[in-house]
């Protein structure tokens, strides 16, 4: 499912509460938009609340949407930013000994390269998420060229189009892969847009937040400190 409003599940309480959620093997839960979290409290639980996690599946936000690129009007877009993942409302502890935890990957980044006669623009492809981000393009003498959308495990691959011997995917304009930013072509003459940014695993919200188990970089991707 999408977009948990823990707050609402438990019963909307008026005063603290012990709240224990397990989220079982083979379970997602995902974010509709890079807006949303995949789990968060639409209210701030009582004063005293704590919750515990037991993650032995997947919790994740979306991904970015790929830049955009236009070189008849000079429109050089950013990548959209990854969404969060996880959005804390009370003192919480995290169980993750088998789940993983990551943000959305961020949108690949709008560039464009010139040598001469040569001239060649480039779009971002969508970043990875549990929605996944939308793919960049590149409008060039009147025709569109699509990058890739992201996929639940990665980011789509950018494009490039212009006066060049070649044209098609190029991965360095990408999409993030999950809890990762957008790539950047850092190479180009002129860097244009951004790449987007990872998006969050967790946002404390000013709570203390514990991992009893499964803190690792391959099980948590984001930031979350």
């Amino acid at each position: 499912m999408n977009d948990y409003d823990l707050f609402t599940e438990a019963g909307s309480p008026t005063v603290a509460v012990e709240i224990i959620l397990t989220i079982n093997i083979g379970v997602t839960v995902g974010a509709s938009t890079t807006s949303n979290y995949a789990i968060y409290c639409s209210t701030a639980l009582p004063s005293g609340s704590t919750l515990k996690i037991i993650n032995k599946g997947t919790i994740y936000g979306a991904g970015g949407a790929g830049s955009e690129t236009s070189a008849s009007n000079g429109t050089y877009n950013n990548g959209g930013n990854g969404g969060p993942a996880l959005s804390l409302g009370c003192t919480t502890t995290i169980l993750n000994a088998t789940g993983k935890i990551f943000g959305g990957g961020g949108g690949g980044s709008s560039s464009d390269w010139v040598s001469g006669v040569n001239a060649v623009i480039y779009g971002g492809g969508g970043g990875a998420g549990s929605t996944p981000g939308a793919a960049g393009w590149v409008l060039f003498q009147g025709d569109y060229f699509n990058a890739l959308p992201g996929t639940a495990a990665a980011g789509g691959r950018g494009v490039f189009q212009g006066i060049y011997p070649g044209s098609g995917l190029f991965t360095p304009t990408s999409g993030g892969g999950l809890g990762s930013p957008g790539l950047i072509y850092s190479s180009a003459t002129h860097q244009r847009g951004l790449p987007g940014d990872a998006g969050r695993a967790v946002d404390r919200n000013g709570y203390t937040l514990t991992f009893a188990s499964g803190e690792t970089a391959a099980q948590v991707k984001g930031a979350y400190a």
